[in-house]
């Protein structure tokens, strides 16, 4: 049976690295979410820190709103952001989704 999320958040479960609040992360072919990389598709960003193997709810990337990340750098305010290693974005490079 298909279900459908009209909140714009899910809880899912870490992988067995610890993940801060407002990093973008990816999910794994076992359902496991870990800090997206430059070129990963993310699914969205955390809303708190999380410990490793811990559940955390994370805000859906196509849910509509404010999404708070995680700056790599410093960031020029008003410029398009890049997603970068560890789940951050800047505004310096295009790295990826």
């Amino acid at each position: 049976m298909a279900t459908e999320n009209t909140t714009g958040f899910k809880t899912f479960t870490a992988t067995s690295t610890a993940i801060a609040k407002n990093i973008r992360v990816a999910l794994d072919s076992n359902g496991e979410i870990s800090a997206a990389g430059a070129t990963d598709d993310w699914i969205g960003t955390t809303v708190d820190d999380v410990a490793a193997d811990g559940r955390v709810t994370v805000r859906l990337r196509n849910s509509a709103g404010t999404h708070f990340m995680t700056a790599s750098a410093a960031i020029t305010r008003g410029a398009k952001l890049y997603a970068t290693a560890d789940g951050k974005v800047d505004d310096a490079t295009a790295g990826g989704a």
